[in-house]
């Protein structure tokens, strides 16, 4: 019976040109879901109730909102939430997976941390051809760190220790278990994100395939930028 379920969604969409009325007509939906799919623990978006609010205020009100932690649901649960959902948003990591699942037509928004840059998802997004974007954190300042990734890591020199946390980015040069340590130290970072780039993302994001298709038209602008600042600022401490 599972099989059922999810077999259609795996196989690409047609080489057709796809029109705005079919991909309204190939799902449930008759507005827009976004998802943001939230972590806990590591790559935790540390602005994660003003990115909610300012997305909410943005959005127009018929566009629902939903906050999804994928790890709760067992697969056929995460299946049908998925299928119901037309913007998957979330930080690079498993849960987004379930973008294959998605109708026809919708869209993920990969946030990326500072300098990290994992194509697996932009690559599964053009062999199946969905809509594909990403937002990246371009500041080390909105970045927080694990430390404690070390505790993993006993055997990791000092001189090592320093090297991989005063990098720019990833270094490359170590050898094992200095390696891993810095795939785990920097690949498990915390993202502040900014409101202002996050939201002129998701503007081209809902102005594109399923999510026009069911707002009425890609020539519409969707996202009040201005709006969803304004709320953000209002609620940071």
């Amino acid at each position: 019976g599972h099989v059922a379920l999810v077999a259609p969604a795996l196989l690409p969409p047609s080489a057709t040109t796809t029109t705005a009325a079919q991909l309204a007509e190939s799902h449930a939906l008759t507005a827009p879901v976004v998802r943001v799919v939230l972590r806990s623990g590591t790559r935790v978006l540390l602005n994660e109730k003003q990115l909610l609010a300012a997305l909410r205020a943005a959005l127009p009100s018929s566009v629902r909102v939903d906050v999804w932690r994928p790890e709760r649901h067992t697969f056929v649960e995460q299946v049908a939430v998925a299928r119901s959902t037309s913007l998957l948003i979330g930080v690079h990591g498993a849960g987004l997976t379930n973008y294959m699942f998605m109708p026809r037509g919708a869209a993920l928004l990969e946030l990326y941390m500072y300098h990290w840059d994992r194509r697996a998802y932009e690559r599964l997004s053009k062999m199946m051809r969905y809509n594909y974007f990403k937002w990246r954190n371009e500041r080390r300042d909105h970045t927080r760190f694990h430390e404690s990734t070390f505790r993993s890591f006993p055997a990791v020199s000092e001189a090592d220790r320093k090297i991989i946390m005063e990098a720019e980015e990833k270094p490359m040069q170590l050898r094992a278990p200095a390696a891993l340590a810095a795939e785990k130290y920097w690949i498990n970072q915390d993202t502040h994100v900014d409101i202002e780039s996050f939201l002129a993302v998701v503007n081209d994001a809902m102005r594109t395939g399923l999510n026009a298709a069911l707002l009425g038209g890609a020539d519409r602008v969707v996202v009040d930028v201005d709006g969803g600042v304004a709320a953000a600022a209002a609620i940071t401490p």
